[in-house]
């Protein structure tokens, strides 16, 4: 076995967000100065060099802007693809790939007033609706904050004016009034300084007014058109943030802030809310060994006979009620023998069921 030469020493560490600093001391008092050897490691924090005075911009926003253009790309790609096939096969799209490039040289805006009026034929109906689903809207599923607060604002005034000048304009759908800008040459797309920033409501409204007016004279079930309209407008919703693990349960999640505590409210997600189980209650349940918890609680509800007292008697009672009246209750009158603080009655408190406690809570705040 190879003897270590190095005297006792312990090392100290300061580990900070962008570096750790670290030194040895020496265990040894007879060495003259304790301090062995010291140092530090400096390392990149992950925000760009010109902001790390501030706030900074993390290092990861590019690649994590690129990775959502990428999967906001492959997700129309596919959905554009399942609509084709629908159209395809309910007779709005020719099987013959080369025919439904030659529809594509028709102008869509004019499909989409004409839509409105007349029936149209099953290529020119089909190419209509497609063109919606390239020109669907925007849609947040999110509220806008921070560096993108000016952009957000600037975006919502341009929807409110683009819908104050579709009203003033007396045209009943967004594809009608822009028909009428591309005959006067106008540009129709949404480009900066334009203000033309469609939402998707206005084109969910353009589609049920061309179904209704289609309808009539087209062999479609209102089954394909639900069909046609999902795949048109569908939007993946975002993934639930999940809230963590609860500090004070066993293999329980946080509830939400917004979530109630008292048992039998109904759940934001449909039903009713069963009350909370105990981390021992739980752990009984399972055959598992009871819990700290469990064991304080059978330990306060036990019988005087099973912790190693004798039960009290009725003439026991009467003595203890006899001289808590005369001697402590002259404390409890003075205040003497009152708790000092509150820890107790909470302390109580917490042993009992999840749903009492959380009933008591709503009537202290009530």
């Amino acid at each position: 076995m190879i003897e270590s030469k190095l005297p006792p020493y312990r090392l100290g560490l300061d580990i900070g967000a962008n570096s750790i600093g670290w030194a040895a001391l020496s265990l040894d008092d007879a060495s003259g100065d304790p301090i062995l050897a010291m140092g530090s490691r400096v390392f990149p924090d992950g925000r760009a060099p010109e902001k790390r005075s501030g706030p900074g911009a993390s290092l990861a926003v590019g690649r994590r802007l690129a990775r959502g253009q990428r999967r906001r790309r492959k997700r129309y790609l596919r959905r554009r693809a399942a609509l084709m096939r629908k159209l395809v096969a309910f007779g709005l799209m020719p099987a013959n790939k080369q025919e439904r490039e030659d529809l594509a040289s028709c102008d869509p805006y004019k499909l989409r007033k004409r839509a409105l009026s007349e029936t149209l034929e099953p290529g020119e109906l089909g190419r209509a609706l497609f063109h919606l689903h390239q020109r669907r809207g925007f849609k947040s599923n999110r509220k806008a904050g921070g560096e993108d607060k000016k952009k957000a604002t600037q975006a919502r005034k341009d929807r409110e004016g683009l819908r104050q000048a579709i009203s003033d304009s007396g045209n009943p759908t967004l594809g009608e009034f822009l028909a009428g800008r591309r005959e006067l040459r106008k540009p129709v797309r949404a480009r900066p300084g334009q203000k033309l920033y469609p939402e998707r409501a206005m084109y969910e409204r353009e589609f049920n007014e061309i179904r209704a007016r289609q309808a009539e004279n087209r062999a479609l079930t209102p089954a394909q058109w639900d069909e046609l309209e999902r795949i048109i407008f569908h939007q993946r919703p975002l993934k639930p943030v999940k809230p963590g693990w609860c500090a004070l349960e066993d293999n329980a999640e946080r509830a939400p802030r917004s979530q109630s505590l008292r048992a039998g409210v109904p759940h934001p997600g449909g039903g009713q809310q069963p009350p909370r189980q105990h981390s021992g209650e739980r752990g009984a349940q399972a055959g598992g060994a009871p819990s700290q918890g469990e064991r304080a609680r059978a330990g306060a509800g036990a019988p005087a006979a099973r912790r190693g007292h004798s039960p009290p008697t009725e003439a026991s009672e009467k003595a203890s009620h006899g001289r808590v009246g005369s001697a402590d209750g002259q404390r409890l009158q003075s205040g003497a023998g009152r708790p000092q603080n509150a820890q107790g009655r909470r302390g109580g408190r917490r042993h009992r069921g999840n749903s009492e406690a959380a009933e008591e809570e709503g009537r202290e705040g009530g």
